[in-house]
């Protein structure tokens, strides 16, 4: 009988722990494309970036891996790159990050920053080239000085919050993992 709650309650968790990473993943989604509050010089950060990284320092590889094709493929709705295209590089990133979390570093502020600048840094730069540079349009340091480095800049900034928020998320099903183990 307990064997059995233990196993339902296990489901019940996942279940619950995914909705909820779901949930604020539509939350931020909504957030960066419908506030305008957010627009800083008409930069707006991509709140999606620092929030499937931060989950991937601090989830498992399977859940960071769906979740990086769901966060990338809410990226591309709203982006004018080729379908696929963040969803396919945040798979690629986030299990890079995972991977790298688990066995050599700890979840931190500090980690969770430079890998976001990174990551939205390499993001944005490829998808630059290959919008921009390879058409050969004009004036290309402007619209790089102008538009991609502030987004870039605004979406470093946002890491802070959106980490906490993930860690605090994260830290609290891991305590209700832990009670129901008992």
């Amino acid at each position: 009988m307990k064997k059995d709650f233990h196993k339902d309650f296990h489901k019940f968790y996942k279940a619950a722990k995914a909705i909820t990473y779901v949930l604020v993943a539509i939350a931020l989604y909504l957030l960066q494309t419908s506030v305008p509050i957010l627009s800083i010089a008409g930069a707006k950060p991509l709140l999606l970036i620092p929030f499937i990284i931060s989950l991937a320092m601090f989830e498992s590889l399977t859940f960071t891996a769906v979740m990086s094709v769901f966060v990338g493929m809410l990226c591309d709705i709203v982006s004018a790159y080729t379908l696929g295209y963040y969803a396919m590089m945040l798979i690629i990133i986030c299990a890079i990050i995972n991977i790298i979390t688990q066995a050599y570093a700890t979840p931190s502020i500090f980690n969770s920053l430079i890998v976001t600048a990174a990551t939205i840094f390499l993001l944005q730069s490829v998808a630059f080239f290959f919008m921009y540079t390879i058409h050969d349009i004009d004036r290309l340091a402007h619209i790089y000085l102008k538009q991609v480095l502030p987004m870039c800049i605004y979406t470093i900034i946002t890491t802070i919050p959106i980490f906490y928020m993930t860690k605090k998320i994260s830290n609290k099903f891991v305590v209700i993992e832990n009670e129901s183990e008992k």
